[in-house]
């Protein structure tokens, strides 16, 4: 209940709109080994906020947001319960050894961030792009800094909540957006999420919020740094998720390459936030 204001508040800024995604990511698949130094630190998102709201909480806010018809209200539940069966299957289960997966991908066209504090609204629009392939025509979605505009971007970065809110916001071709937060208890359950979004009907590109903390997993080190990922393959007995990241075009490197699971898992238990966006 405590996001209804804030929400409603949020949705009166923005137009209900359909949109579309163009364009094919065609940067090389590539798997990141060494480290570069950022400039400044990659920095994108604050080093606190808004805590995490249980998926309990989430539903309720759901079903009390009076600018959702029932169908998508039902939506958004079956996707929660969803959710819920997920972490409760995680919790209760022994298994500590993750599937193997085939080779998934998503087209998330990747836009390089436009300032160090940037990765927010380029992870914004890179996922509103891809959640517009519904429409037939094509759309742009709105600039960088249009985005961080509405999503109160500061040089200290851009709050989580803001980011979910700001997408569930607009509609494409009469779907609602439903982003969640999920907080993984494991490597495998953290997998199997992904994966579940990723093959799903109405597919969603997840929105990591990581701390890489001395882990080379993104390349490069930062505090605060939201990226997509688009894909998840076991490949040479590894299980690696496919990352569009808007800040590795800073560097020279490519903006859609593979990291190990482990890895991924391990600097978003290093963030403040313990979560991802789906």
């Amino acid at each position: 209940m405590r996001k209804l204001k804030q929400f409603a508040v949020l949705l009166a800024t923005l137009n209900m709109v359909s949109i579309n995604m163009l364009g094919v990511n065609a940067h090389a698949d590539t798997v990141v080994e060494g480290q570069e130094e950022c400039v400044n630190e990659c920095k994108g998102d604050p080093g606190f906020g808004m805590p995490s709201e249980t998926l309990e909480e989430q539903l309720e806010n759901f079903l009390n947001n009076p600018e959702l018809t029932e169908e998508q209200k039902l939506a958004a539940k079956s996707k929660v319960e969803q959710a819920m069966s997920f972490r409760d299957n995680a919790m209760i289960s022994a298994q500590s050894l993750s599937a193997s997966y085939p080779n998934i991908t998503i087209t998330v066209t990747p836009f390089k961030q436009e300032y160090e504090h940037y990765c927010g609204p380029a992870t914004t629009r890179q996922t509103m792009k891809y959640l517009g392939a519904s429409v037939p025509g094509g759309y742009n979605p709105p600039s960088q800094s249009y985005i961080a505009s509405d999503l109160g971007t500061t040089t200290a970065g851009t709050e989580w909540y803001m980011i979910r809110d700001y997408i569930n916001g607009f509609t494409f071709m009469g779907v609602a957006n439903n982003y969640i937060e999920y907080n993984p208890s494991s490597v495998s359950d953290m997998e199997s999420t992904i994966y579940s979004t990723l093959t799903a009907t109405n597919k969603t590109a997840p929105i990591l919020q990581v701390n890489t903390a001395g882990n080379t997993a993104l390349g490069y080190q930062t505090s605060g740094h939201y990226l997509n990922v688009s894909g998840i393959r076991t490949s040479g007995g590894r299980n690696q998720f496919r990352l569009t990241d808007p800040y590795r075009e800073w560097k020279g490197l490519s903006a859609t390459y593979y990291a190990a699971t482990s890895d991924i898992y391990q600097i978003t238990l290093n963030h403040w936030a313990k979560h991802f966006l789906y």
